[in-house]
Parts: C-alpha cells; structure tokens; sequence
C-alpha cells in the first residue's frame, strides 16, 4: 500500500487554521511496542486532557492520538517523532489508549510527525514554540492529536 501525505487544515482558537502536512516523510509501519494499558477510563476518566507534568514534574511528556480532533477513538500502533530545531529527533510509539510518552525534558522550538500507515501528518516548529507538555494544548476536544 502505498504512504500518503496529508494536507488539512485545523482550527484554532482563533479559527483561522493551520496546515498540516507530511512533511516529506514516509509512512511508518504499525508498531506494536507501545506503553502498556494504563491511564485507562477506568483508572480516572480525562487522562487525556491532564498534562503528564501534573502527577510527574519533569519526567515525561507526553499525550493521546485520536481519530480525528473530536474523536474517543484512539490510534494504537503510531509513531510519533518529536524533532526538536537543532537536536536529534526523539521517537515513542502509541499504545492501546493512543497514549504515548517521552521521557526527561525536551528542547522547543519543535516540530512533530505522527504517523501509522498510510497516513503521515507533521506540525511545524512554529506550532510548539516552547516545551510545555502536549496535554496544555491538545488536551481540550477541538485540539486533540489525530491522525489522519
């Protein structure tokens, strides 16, 4: 099958949007070595939308990966590549929740891609400017990451 590349374009607060594409990047296969289940509905409902940072200064960042940016439906099995302007990219995987996580601190500014074939989809630099944990933006309903 072959990759695609995604150009969509998301609200904002402000409604103007943002593009969002592949970045030039290939597809990555399923990948089964996500976190294991935990942070479940069962454990405490909105995990999703709770920074990692507030139960764990400083150790991991981190989020959830969704269907669409209204979905409940997660994406298990994704890649998400955190590549910060000037430094090595950093890469954790989704597991069954669509949770997935990075350990220590990270650099901003940086750009993601978060990918599961056939879909590839990358922010720019200019969508994280600083290092603040995935949930202090994308943990309200209208900005939750997605894929496709």
């Amino acid at each position: 099958m072959a990759s695609r590349r995604l150009q969509q374009r998301e609200p904002t607060a402000a409604g103007s949007g943002r593009d969002r594409t592949g970045g030039g990047q290939a597809c990555k296969p399923p990948n089964p070595n996500g976190p294991a289940e935990i942070h479940t509905d069962q454990n405490a409902p909105n995990y999703d939308t709770v920074p990692c940072d507030f139960c764990h200064p400083g150790k991991y960042i981190g989020g959830y990966l969704y269907t669409s940016p209204t979905s409940d439906t997660p994406v298990a099995q994704a890649t998400v590549t955190l590549t910060p302007t000037g430094s090595s990219a950093m890469t954790a995987v989704t597991g069954p929740s669509g949770m997935f996580y990075y350990s220590g601190a990270i650099k901003a500014p940086y750009d993601v891609c978060v990918s599961k074939c056939p879909d590839t989809v990358c922010s720019g630099t200019k969508d994280h400017p600083d290092a603040q944990d995935c949930g202090v933006c994308h943990g309200q309903t209208t900005t939750k990451i997605h894929l496709p």
